[in-house]
C-alpha cells in the first residue's frame, strides 16, 4: 500500500482500545492511520478474559463502563450479534460459604456499596422467580442475592455455596470477532493500518502542539495534529519516547494469565454465569496430601523450591473465577497467581522488542506459574465440586495457559484524554483488566474531547494527573483513601 504522508489522526496501538478509537474517529469523518508493529488484536487483547459488567464500587468507572456497554450493544445490534453480546449475557456470580444472611454478611455490604440500580433478595428455595428471570427476555439489570445452599442450587445446580450474588448486566463476548468487525468498519470508511513503530513526535517549537510523527522501519514522516497513545503494555515507553520533557507516567504491567481447559464432563454448563470466589479461600488437599503439605509448610525454603509457597497460605485472596467459553471449553483465571510478577520495561538498557510472538515468548511464557492450572482448579472445586475430577489428571491437549499484561496507572484508574502540555497528544492507557468492556466508552470520550463536545474528562481519568505535580499529589492521596474503602466493602469488583 502507498504510505499516507498526512492524516487527521495517528492511533498508536491496534489492540481493542486503539481500534475502538480509530473506528469512532473515521465514523466522525477523520482520516486515521493506525500504527502497530503487530497485526491487530495480537497483543494483550488477544489474551483477554473478554468479560464485561456494569456493577462497580466506583461511580466514575460505572459511568464509563455502563456507557461503553450501551455502545457495545449498539454495535451488536448493527452487526447482527457478530461477537456474541446477546448470546452470553449470563452475568457474574459471586459465591460465598460464609453462613447467614444478615446485614453483616459481606454480600450485603458489597451490594450496598455498589452502583447496582436495584438489589433483589431471594430466600425461598421453592421459588422459581430468579430462575425464570434468567430465561426471560426482560433486560437484565441490578443484582440478585440468593441466600441458602438450596436457593443457590435451584438456579445453579452445578454450584455449591451458602450464598450467591448475581450481577445481571454482565457477561462476555468474542473479542476477536469484535476486533474483526471494527477493523472492517475502519477500512471501509477509509482508515489504514501500517506495521511499524512510532519513534518520535514532532511539536511546534513555541506552541508545543503536535505536528507529525516519524516511523522507525520505513523512516517516513506523517504530518498530523492528533496522536493517540493506545499502546497497551508499551504505553509508558511510548510516552517517554513521544514526550521526553514530561515526567514518566509510572505505568506498571502485571502479568495476566488464564487457563483454558476442555470440560469433557460438562461441569460448567454453556449458559452458566462466570462463577467468582467471593470469599478468601485456601487450596483443598486430599487426606493423602495433607500430611505432606503440612510438613512442607514448616520448611519454607523447600516449599519455595517446589513452587508451592504461595499456595500454602491459610488465607488466599478472593477473585478466582471460571466461565464457559465455546465448544465445551472453559476459561479460568486467578490474578493472585501472578500479581507479583510485573514487567518493568525501564530496567532494560535496550528495550525489548514489542513484536509478537517474540515479546510473548520472552516475557509471558517463562513467567507462567507451572502450578497455575492445578491450583486454580482446586480453588474453584470448592464451589463447583465436580471440577475435582480434573485435579491431577488434566493435561495434554485438554488444557493450555496463555496471557498478556494488564497496564495500570499508579492509581489503577484509566488514563483518558488530551495532555494539557501537549495539545493534540491524547492518552488511552491503563485500561488494565477492563479493556474489552471499556473500549467503546474510552473511544467516545477521546473523540468528544477532540471534537470540542467536552472540554474536560473525569478527573479520575485525566492524564494530566500523571504529569501535573498538584494533581499527582491529589491522586496519591485518593489512592490511600480508596484502598481503605475497598477493604470495607470486601468485594472482588
Amino acid at each position: 500500500m502507498t504510505l499516507k504522508k498526512a492524516a487527521d489522526a495517528i492511533v498508536v496501538g491496534a489492540g481493542i482500545t486503539g481500534l475502538a478509537i480509530a473506528r469512532e474517529m473515521v465514523r466522525r469523518g477523520l482520516s486515521v492511520v493506525i500504527v502497530d508493529p503487530n497485526s491487530p488484536m495480537t497483543g494483550t487483547s488477544a489474551y483477554s478474559t473478554e468479560c464485561y459488567r456494569d456493577v462497580w464500587h466506583d461511580t466514575s468507572m460505572h459511568s464509563l463502563v455502563s456507557r461503553s456497554i450501551d455502545l457495545l450493544e449498539n454495535v451488536s445490534n448493527e452487526s447482527d450479534n457478530a461477537f456474541g453480546f446477546k448470546t452470553h449475557q449470563h452475568g457474574y456470580l459471586f459465591v460465598s460459604n460464609t453462613p447467614g444472611s444478615g446485614s453483616d454478611h459481606h454480600f450485603h455490604q458489597f451490594a450496598e456499596g455498589s452502583t447496582a440500580t436495584s438489589v433483589r433478595h431471594h430466600h425461598d428455595s421453592l421459588s422459581s422467580a430468579h430462575f425464570d428471570s434468567m430465561h426471560s427476555e426482560v433486560p437484565k439489570n441490578g443484582i440478585d442475592i440468593l441466600w441458602g445452599s438450596e436457593t443457590v442450587a435451584r438456579s445453579f445446580p452445578h454450584v455449591r455455596a451458602e450464598a450467591a450474588l448475581h450481577a445481571r448486566r454482565a457477561g462476555w463476548i468474542d473479542a476477536q470477532q469484535l476486533g474483526r468487525y471494527l477493523i472492517d468498519d475502519i477500512i471501509e470508511k477509509g482508515g489504514s493500518f501500517i506495521k511499524d513503530e512510532v519513534v518520535s513526535m514532532e511539536r511546534h517549537h513555541t506552541a508545543g502542539h503536535v505536528l507529525s510523527v516519524t516511523l522507525k522501519h520505513c523512516g517516513e514522516n506523517i504530518t498530523t495534529q492528533t496522536v493517540v497513545n493506545a499502546a497497551g503494555p508499551f504505553s509508558g515507553e511510548l510516552s517517554r519516547v513521544l514526550v521526553p520533557s514530561l515526567p514518566d507516567p509510572n505505568f506498571t504491567n502485571e502479568l495476566h494469565c488464564k487457563v483454558i481447559f476442555k470440560d469433557n464432563e460438562n461441569v460448567v454448563p454453556y449458559n452458566s454465569p462466570m462463577v467468582i470466589l467471593g470469599d478468601e479461600t485456601t487450596i483443598p488437599w486430599s487426606d493423602d496430601e495433607q500430611e505432606w503439605i503440612d510438613d512442607l509448610a514448616s520448611r519454607p525454603q523447600e516449599a519455595e523450591e517446589a513452587g508451592l509457597s504461595k499456595w500454602l497460605q491459610s488465607k488466599l485472596p478472593s477473585g478466582c473465577h471460571v466461565r464457559p467459553a465455546s465448544n465445551g471449553w472453559n476459561v479460568m483465571l486467578w490474578e493472585y497467581a501472578h500479581h507479583d510478577q510485573p514487567l518493568d520495561l525501564t530496567q532494560y538498557d535496550v528495550q525489548p522488542t514489542c513484536r509478537m510472538p517474540t515479546f510473548y515468548d520472552e516475557h509471558v511464557i517463562p513467567n507462567i506459574d507451572p502450578m497455575y492450572a492445578e491450583m486454580t482448579m482446586r480453588a474453584m472445586s470448592l464451589f463447583l465440586p465436580h471440577l475435582s475430577q480434573y485435579i491431577g489428571v488434566l493435561g495434554g491437549k485438554d488444557v493450555l495457559t496463555d496471557g498478556g499484561y494488564y497496564t495500570y496507572a499508579p492509581d489503577r484508574m484509566p488514563v483518558i484524554g488530551e495532555v494539557a502540555q501537549v495539545p493534540g497528544y491524547y492518552m488511552a492507557n491503563g485500561v488494565a483488566g477492563y479493556g474489552i468492556m471499556a473500549a467503546m466508552g474510552v473511544a467516545e470520550l477521546i473523540c468528544d474531547q477532540h471534537d470540542g463536545i467536552r472540554s474536560t474528562i473525569d478527573p479520575k481519568f485525566d492524564p494530566n494527573r500523571l504529569f501535573d505535580p498538584t494533581l499527582r499529589k491529589q491522586m496519591e492521596e485518593r489512592v490511600t483513601e480508596e484502598a481503605s474503602m475497598s477493604k470495607a466493602v470486601g468485594g472482588s469488583l
